[in-house]
């Protein structure tokens, strides 16, 4: 492999000229892209510490970018394009900066260190995914060259500096699903995420911007909206729904802005439009910023059937899954599935609703057992059905039986914060859980004496960044389980 390692300074001027390399290395040298110019590196790019990096033209990369200086220089042209074929990462020291970006590898693009925008990205195909606490994060100018799509959004954190109108570009890496803040008063930006599941079961009140409560929200769905630095803000939220976690829907005129504030679902207006398949409501004016997603002011509109809570315990032959939800509408039944490795899944039980009719407003409770558990892990997710056949999934949860007899549960599993390990131990000793990354870094352990019997240890992931790793339970020097767990956000 050719290594384009650059030693004092190279400035691409003609227009146009193509340089190739496979690898190309700025190391304390300064790298200039006029305009118009082309620099096509058939590999990986490294600008390390005492370099500096302009480009005014257009840099293609087919491999990971790896920046080690700060870039002080803010371009005022210039284009970036990650056009790989295998996975691309960018990384180093410091956040990468360019004018314009172009994110087309069908493998994705993860971002280790933040990505900093200052005029326009497009999405042509492939995910990126900012790990941990990294954003892809856009300058006060800066806006969206195109539209993204289900094949190319972020699957995680972008921040948005400045005021005005921005449609972030947000998904979970299966469906793009966006939100628009509109701001008129923004010290530090916004954060956005977008997550699945139910952000959380609280309380309808009045305290929102309309007195009228809300009835029900979206359990399947929500946006995390945030101010970083403790900064004001001051806009409207505009939510969209479409045919992804969004069932349920009896009339449009019931939607309205769910908000998540001091524990409490408050209702923030105001007239949505569209049609029952898709549309979109705009909040009222709001000045507090935390989880959002639809609501509805009436039981024709309940959307999702909203599951409080999905368990499991181990019995000495059977595991007892319980699960309860505060709202159904429309509901038919439940499937229990079940898999030994959280991918290839199989119906196990069908539990009919205990809602007339299938509507409720009420909490109801339901319990399974599974008599014929497998030895190791047993993996189990809901599949909620209404009666005109469209069906959501829960979270999955995990219960690990060895064949000495040795029961664990883990849950919830992924978990955005404590993480719970219960044990049915046969013998009395010192049990040990250690968190590793999947290099086989140890990351945090937790210990505990135990007698023989079932113990709950807990486990605090909330300081972990987001991504998988390794949960290893033992006693003594006997390994009771090694699991795969994921911390999300």
């Amino acid at each position: 492999m050719s290594n384009f390692k650059i030693l004092k300074t190279i400035a691409i001027l003609c227009l146009p000229i193509m340089a190739q390399a496979q690898t190309l290395h700025n190391n304390g040298a300064t790298f200039f892209v006029n305009s118009g110019a082309t620099v096509q590196v058939n590999g990986a790019v490294k600008n390390e510490t005492g370099s500096s990096w302009k480009n005014e033209g257009s840099v293609n990369v087919t491999g990971d970018f790896e920046n080690n200086q700060s870039m002080q220089f803010t371009p005022p042209a210039g284009v970036t394009r990650f056009e790989g074929t295998t996975a691309q990462a960018v990384s180093g020291i410091y956040s990468f900066k360019t004018y314009d970006v172009v994110f087309n590898n069908p493998n994705g693009i993860t971002l280790n260190t933040d990505l900093r925008v200052q005029h326009s990205a497009f999405f042509i195909d492939g995910i990126v995914t900012p790990t941990g606490n990294k954003v892809l994060e856009f300058d006060s100018p800066a806006m969206m060259g195109n539209t993204p799509s289900d094949s190319s959004h972020v699957n995680g954190k972008v921040l948005k500096q400045g005021l005005g109108s921005f449609i972030y570009p947000v998904g979970n890496g299966i469906r793009y699903q966006p939100i628009a803040i509109n701001l008129s008063n923004n010290s530090d930006g916004m954060y956005v995420r977008y997550n699945t599941g139910n952000a959380s079961a609280n309380p309808y009140t009045a305290n929102g911007t309309e007195a009228t409560p809300l009835v029900a929200y979206n359990a399947n769905e929500f946006w995390n909206c945030d101010v970083p630095f403790g900064g004001v803000a001051t806009g409207t939220v505009t939510m969209y729904w479409d045919d992804y976690n969004n069932t349920g829907i009896g009339n449009i005129a019931d939607l309205k802005v769910a908000h998540l504030s001091n524990s409490e679902w408050l209702n923030e207006g105001t007239t949505a439009t569209g049609t029952i398949a898709s549309g979109s409501v705009t909040s009222n004016v709001l000045n507090s910023w935390s989880p959002f997603t639809l609501g509805s002011i009436s039981m024709n509109s309940s959307l999702p059937v909203t599951l409080i809570s999905f368990t499991g315990k181990k019995e000495a032959t059977a595991n007892v899954l319980n699960w309860t939800t505060s709202m159904e509408q429309n509901n038919a039944y439940f499937h229990v599935q079940r898999s030994q490795d959280a991918r290839n899944f199989t119906t196990i039980a069908k539990v009919n609703t205990k809602a007339i009719n299938g509507n409720s407003s009420t909490m109801l409770k339901y319990e399974l057992q599974d008599e014929n558990p497998s030895t190791g892990n047993n993996y189990y997710k809901l599949e909620q059905v209404d009666l005109d056949g469209n069906s959501s999934y829960s979270e999955v949860i995990n219960i690990y039986r060895d064949a000495n007899g040795n029961i664990i549960s883990i849950y919830p599993n992924p978990t955005k914060g404590m993480l719970h390990v219960e044990c049915l131990f046969l013998t009395e000793g010192e049990a040990a859980i250690i968190l590793s990354d999947l290099s086989g870094r140890k990351i945090k352990e937790v210990q505990a004496n135990t007698t023989t019997g079932i113990h709950t240890m807990s486990f605090d992931m909330s300081d972990v960044s987001k991504g998988m790793y390794m949960l290893k339970v033992s006693q003594g020097n006997q390994v009771i389980s090694t699991q795969r767990v994921e911390k999300c956000e």
